[in-house]
């Protein structure tokens, strides 16, 4: 529902913010999967924040790829858990991390407000 622009600022103020834990996976010059992590701010834990792979790219392992990333860099700034949140009406992103042997620890409620230009 946001926009790259929106995302990026939303990370930005929500915790670290340190573009050295970015990455973009690039293939013909076209982003193919991108991974912000994020230092969480009072665990010893590291969040993936956004994780994504481009239509394009589903089912070639730049999933895979990502979280191997995301899992070394964590691991290289010594820590040992990840953490991340999941739309649980994303079955395929669900699955995933499941895979990835990720535990549901807790249910919240997201909350947006479309705001119209003229001040709604």
């Amino acid at each position: 529902m946001r926009s790259a622009t929106q995302m990026l600022l939303a990370h930005r103020a929500a915790g670290s913010f340190d573009p050295a834990i970015w990455f973009v996976v690039m293939s013909a010059n076209r982003p193919h999967g991108v991974l912000l992590l994020s230092r969480a701010r009072r665990d010893p834990a590291m969040e993936i924040v956004y994780m994504g792979a481009a239509q394009v790219a589903r089912g070639s392992g730049v999933a895979d790829a990502l979280m191997m990333k995301a899992i070394e860099v964590a691991r290289q700034s010594g820590v040992q858990t990840l953490i991340l949140a999941v739309d649980v009406r994303n079955e395929q992103a669900m699955r995933f991390y499941q895979r990835w042997k990720f535990q549901e620890v807790a249910r919240r409620a997201a909350w947006i407000a479309k705001l119209c230009a003229a001040g709604g």
